[in-house]
This record gives C-alpha cells, sequence and structure tokens, in this order.
C-alpha cells in the first residue's frame, strides 16, 4: 500500500529497501488492472457500461477513437477512474452540470468538450454503487495536446 508518510524523518535507512519493494509491488498491482484499449466507436453511441465495453478496474486506461458525442458511462461504482486518451478529433463529452446519477458526466470547464488527437480526461466515479446506482463522473484532470 502506498503510504505519504513514509519514509518519515525517523526511518532507518535500512528500511528504504523494504518501502521502495513495497510500493513498487503495490504500483504494479495498479499497471496490471489498467489497460483496456478500445480501437473502435460507434457514432450511434453515446454511452459505454462497465462490465461491457468498459472492465471494472479501478483504474483504467481507454484508446478512444471514432465519431461520437459520449454522455455516459453506466455502472461505475465510487471511486473508479477511467482515463480517456482520445484518438481521433470526431469525438466529444457532454456535460451535465447538474447531474448526480446516470453516469452522466460532469466537466469542470462547465461545457461539452470536443476532443483533439491525444487530449486526456481522467474522470473519478462519485457515489456509484454496484447494482443500485450508475453515481456520476467528476473530471479531475484534462490535459489537452499541443497540435
Amino acid at each position: 500500500m502506498l503510504d505519504a508518510n513514509l519514509p518519515a524523518t525517523n526511518t532507518f535507512l535500512s528500511t528504504y529497501g523494504s518501502i521502495i519493494r513495497e510500493t513498487r509491488e503495490y504500483c504494479n498491482t495498479l499497471a496490471v488492472t489498467s489497460g483496456t484499449d478500445i480501437t473502435t466507436y460507434s457514432a450511434s453511441t453515446t454511452s459505454l457500461a462497465v462490465g461491457v465495453e468498459l472492465s471494472a478496474a479501478p483504474v483504467e486506461v481507454i484508446m478512444l477513437s471514432g465519431t461520437a458525442a459520449l454522455t455516459t458511462i453506466t455502472d461505475g461504482t465510487n471511486g473508479m477512474m477511467k482515463i480517456i486518451n482520445f484518438r481521433s478529433a470526431d469525438l466529444s463529452v457532454v456535460n451535465d452540470a447538474v447531474g448526480t446519477v446516470g453516469g452522466v458526466f460532469r466537466l469542470n470547464a462547465f461545457e461539452d468538450f470536443d476532443a483533439s488527437v491525444g487530449d486526456v480526461l481522467v474522470f473519478i466515479n462519485v457515489g456509484g454503487v454496484a447494482g443500485i446506482s450508475d453515481g456520476y463522473w467528476q473530471e479531475s484532470m484534462r490535459t489537452v495536446a499541443v497540435v
């Protein structure tokens, strides 16, 4: 497990090796659970579902291409992270500034996001409970590609 308090000021140098190994092991666990690659995306598809098109991993990288306006990701659970790397310029993410259910997106800029190739959006699910509520996807980070 990652511990932001290690190494502490009173940590012995002889324990640094075990701290590094434990941290590396945890990071490797995160790396194994991510990496779903979506290469095609239908223009008629405005919603993706966890457990169908997307994985149920706590952290997932999605390579997204195609032409569509993404409005929801359903079946997410609280704390789940989706990192979307846009691979075409014909994609957008629709903002729902007030929605808190249904897997809608709440973007920090309060407007729809029109993607360019190489743009990245990171979303965290808030309030999702498996089989009960989709919650919503709050944008936590945005990187806009320089063209």
